[in-house]
């Protein structure tokens, strides 16, 4: 397994003043040229992780769960701003029709799963 290097931070501020909003800041990294890849892990029901890589192999390991690439990477049609390649994962252990439920219950709360490719 590739261990690869996650190169990203989020954050989420709320506004002063009292203010409800929330933003969300994304800071990537770009290393001696190489395109970063936004890694979306689905974890089951509309459970995920989101992770920078400079890498999208075959299968990972990432707290003792084994995942397996199901999508992509492929980069989206820029929106208002340019986005990373995405590339999506799931439990290997989930079959095709259990990706399947879990990425359209993930899609209401992943940005990236709504995007045009």
């Amino acid at each position: 397994m590739s261990s690869g290097n996650p190169a990203s931070c989020e954050a989420t501020l709320r506004a002063g003043g009292g203010a409800t909003a929330w933003f969300t800041i994304r800071a990537t990294r770009r290393r001696s040229g190489v395109e970063m890849i936004r890694v979306i892990l689905l974890q089951g029901g509309s459970r995920y992780r989101r992770e920078q890589r400079d890498d999208a192999p075959d299968l990972l390991d990432v707290e003792g769960v084994t995942y397996s690439l199901r999508a992509g990477p492929r980069t989206p049609q820029a929106t208002d701003h340019a986005w990373d390649a995405v590339a999506v994962y799931a439990p290997d252990d989930f079959n095709e029709e259990e990706f399947q439920e879990m990425y359209e219950a993930a899609r209401p709360q992943i940005e990236e799963l709504n995007l045009k490719y």
